[in-house]
């Protein structure tokens, strides 16, 4: 499906994901696996507004630009404990020897950010295929590594994908579609602590 020559085709598709998770002296589990209270209660969200703008060179020849908003949100709480292990908890937060940021909920100051932004060219071929090439630049905000709960907008790598799509129509009601993709990934640096992240909980 490509725009006609002299034609933009602006798309705004967002996704919304959201999660729980608690962590409890046994480490890491799913949230309905275990009636105990838990020690750390997270429910984490990214949504991703993605806004991409094609435009048609000529009737089998498009070029576009995907430019992603990534919101995202942690609420984390520690619920109070008789015993002190909140306490004990939030105290081994605050050693220096961790250096880990105090377990709260994100910042307003710190929940936008850009995703991993796209540009990609596509060719009709014959017979309701297609050709693209597709570059994913390194954008994103990776996580931190001295909050154990913070969440990445993107990969922070360059991506360099090419495709084929094959599309075929069955009667005048069914319309298959196969889609082909190839990735190669480029290098890149990222920070990350070595131990496991449920071991401190």
């Amino acid at each position: 499906d490509i725009p006609r020559a002299g034609t933009l085709r602006v798309t705004f598709d967002p996704v919304i994901s959201a999660w729980d998770n608690e962590f409890t002296p046994a480490g890491r589990r799913p949230l309905a696996a275990s009636l105990l209270p838990a020690k750390v209660f997270v429910h984490a969200e990214r949504r991703v507004t993605p806004l991409t703008l094609e435009f048609g060179v000529t009737d089998r020849i498009a070029v576009s630009a995907r430019l992603p908003l990534v919101r995202v949100m942690i609420r984390a709480s520690i619920p109070p404990d008789s015993a002190g292990a909140d306490s004990a908890l939030a105290a081994r937060l605050a050693d220096t020897s961790y250096a880990f940021a105090p377990i709260a909920n994100t910042r307003r100051g710190l929940r936008y950010f850009a995703g991993d932004a796209e540009l990609q060219a596509k060719a009709r071929a014959w017979g309701g295929s297609a050709v693209l090439l597709v570059v994913r630049l390194p954008t994103g905000h990776l996580d931190s590594p001295h909050n154990l709960f913070d969440l990445a907008t993107g990969d922070h790598q360059t991506d360099i994908e090419v495709g084929a799509i094959q599309e075929l129509k069955v009667g005048s009601r069914l319309w298959l579609n196969l889609s082909v993709r190839g990735t190669h990934q480029r290098p890149g640096t990222r920070e990350r602590r070595v131990a496991p992240q449920a071991s401190l909980l």
